[in-house]
């Protein structure tokens, strides 16, 4: 059982920092570089 919810939580996670990703492009394209590699950080 906890390792079901893990996998929903780490995939939901994953998809929240995908779709903050794409909102970052869209909405900040001056910032994205600074923003993306604090992401990558949280992802690595």
């Amino acid at each position: 059982m906890k390792e079901s919810f893990f996998a929903f939580i780490s995939s939901f996670f994953s998809y929240y920092i995908i779709s903050l990703k794409v909102h970052i492009l869209q909405q900040e394209p001056l910032f994205f570089p600074y923003k993306s590699q604090i992401i990558m950080l949280f992802i690595d």
